[in-house]
């Protein structure tokens, strides 16, 4: 017969191990807490507890010390850490006919090629739009409110005036590529690497990462994340950023206090200045952008608040004079009305997976394509892409 003093001493084991998982994993649980409820966490004020607060550094310190020994082990080149404690990789582009390009400038082993379906032609399809941003109305509806779910989110803040935007891209060789974004980038980033290595020699660094977005810097901070790689990396060239489905959600102001309400005027300001930070970040560097907006969703209340984040998207960038591309136009919603196919080309294709959210291989391609035509290869470096006016916008 188990005696009660075993079952108090297995409850104290068990509750302490349960503890000190949580206290090392607590940044890790914080960022599902937010991304699944979107709201602050119940144990939100232990964050201001010197002894909590170690915990996060000792997880992270475990992490890089067995990041440093597994170098030394096996002898390879170290990985890339990030602040978060995450650690990001190189990937490996998969393309029909192509298998295995890599993403990055060193070798590496070639991935099984992956069967997709007839490549989209995307200059019938890629739009770039340089005109202003639309005015924004005096009123804006409540998020959350389902009754006026097919009425367009209000942007709140005074959008910046549009300079002239880029119409190309000039990349020449040794330079790089960086993509940035959630798990649509996923999708469309290793089609695009692998014709840029296979048609112009130009090799890039894929870091896009699923349920990630601008929302929730805890979970994973990406104008630090672009800062950081920029800083680290002066070959890089060009930035193409592609999010937003993640972020339509009451999100933390970043300096304590209550969540942001999404679409409030305060939760705008918070939201463009992280979407300025990443800009900055490339254009202090002589990096260009390419920004593409999602395209609209399946879901109604989803889609709404997509395009409302597009428009921001939109306003900054063409603001910074950059690149930007709407995802409806590469799509041919040129209503907005969302379908699982599309007939620019002349055929239908379906290009949405069933979620009604990300792509199928088509509609990956179809992006990657519409990318690929806005970007000219100069074999050699001329004066001026080595110049200070290489930043200035270029039209054709």
């Amino acid at each position: 017969m188990i005696s009660l003093q075993r079952v108090l001493a297995s409850v104290y084991v068990v509750a302490l191990t349960a503890l000190l998982l949580v206290w090392s994993h607590q940044q890790s649980l914080e960022a599902y807490w937010q991304q699944r409820y979107h709201r602050a966490p119940p144990w939100e004020a232990l964050e201001q507890v010197a002894v909590w607060q170690a915990g996060s550094r000792v997880h992270q310190a475990v992490q890089r010390a067995a990041g440093v020994f597994w170098q030394e082990l096996t002898e390879r080149e170290p990985q890339l850490e990030l602040e978060q404690g995450e650690v990001v990789v190189e990937a490996v582009a998969q393309s029909q006919g192509d298998a295995g390009a890599v993403l990055n400038a060193e070798p590496v082993p070639a991935l099984q090629p992956k069967q997709h379906a007839e490549p989209v032609p995307a200059a019938a399809a890629v739009a770039v739009i340089d005109s202003p941003a639309p005015q924004p109305p005096q009123s804006a509806p409540r998020a959350e409110d389902a009754a006026t779910a097919a009425e367009p989110v209000a942007q709140h803040s005074a959008a910046p005036q549009p300079q002239p935007a880029k119409r190309r891209i000039r990349l020449a060789p040794g330079q790089r590529v960086l993509f940035a974004g959630d798990s649509m980038m996923q999708g469309v980033a290793p089609h695009l690497a692998s014709r840029l290595r296979r048609e112009y020699g130009l090799f890039s660094l894929d870091l896009s990462r699923q349920s990630t977005g601008l929302a929730y810097p805890k979970a994973f901070n990406w104008p630090l994340t672009i800062e950081q790689q920029l800083e680290r990396n002066a070959d890089f060239s060009l930035l193409a950023v592609f999010l937003g489905p993640n972020d339509p959600w009451d999100m933390p102001s970043g300096r304590g206090g209550k969540y942001l309400r999404f679409a409030t005027p305060e939760w705008e300001v918070a939201y463009r200045e992280r979407i300025r930070g990443i800009i900055d970040s490339a254009q202090r560097r002589g990096v260009e952008i390419i920004w593409v907006a999602p395209p609209s969703m399946r879901r109604a209340e989803l889609s709404r608040k997509v395009d409302y984040l597009s428009g921001l998207y939109e306003s900054e960038v063409l603001a910074a004079g950059e690149l930007f591309i709407a995802g409806n136009q590469i799509l041919g919603y040129l209503d907005g009305a969302y379908s699982d196919y599309s007939g620019v080309t002349g055929q239908t294709l379906k290009m949405r997976a069933g979620d009604g959210i990300h792509f199928t291989p088509a509609g990956q391609r179809a992006f990657a394509d519409a990318l690929f035509d806005l970007i000219d290869y100069v074999p050699q470096h001329t004066a001026e892409h080595d110049s200070p006016d290489r930043l200035a916008p270029h039209r054709l």
